[in-house]
């Protein structure tokens, strides 16, 4: 069912966590709600509630996690956009990549040594480690809100 709605999507599109109760049904419209506010880029406009647990949770309580993305991203907006752009692009190909720092360069056209020093720019611009469980996970939701928020 949701290969046929990912080729038949015109618009963006919300999917809840499958459910097999009738009384349900309230709960899991709301969860594809949420999902759809989600802007997921795996499956273009098709946001599936299960496989997209960052990007649920950055716009679940959007008052919360945008004051946690500027908390946690506050020293990137000093920077000029082009600049700001290039290393939120390196953070995203590298998670992408699934922390294949080799895998990002070649996705991003440099060299590995330049995805290493973005990478730790924006460690030195958090004061998070990508090394560190829960400080890779803070930068990620926020990243995720950053990426979900609607452009001013």
């Amino acid at each position: 069912m949701l290969e046929l709605i990912k080729r038949q999507a015109i618009k963006r599109v919300g999917v809840s966590p499958q459910f097999h109760e009738l009384t349900n049904t309230a709960q899991a419209l709301r969860y594809a709600r949420v999902a759809l506010n989600a802007r997921s880029s795996e499956n273009g406009g098709v946001t599936v509630f299960d496989n997209s647990v960052l990007a649920v949770a950055a716009v679940s309580a959007p008052e919360v996690t945008k004051k946690v993305a500027a908390v946690i991203l506050c020293q990137f907006d000093d920077l000029p956009t082009e600049e700001k752009d290039v290393l939120l692009d390196t953070f995203s190909g590298w998670l992408a990549n699934k922390g294949s720092v080799t895998n990002a360069a070649a996705q991003l056209h440099v060299h590995p040594n330049t995805v290493r020093h973005r990478l730790h720019r924006i460690e030195q611009f958090t004061g998070r480690s990508l090394g560190v469980p829960d400080e890779l996970a803070e930068m990620c939701l926020a990243f995720a809100v950053r990426e979900n928020m609607p452009a001013p």
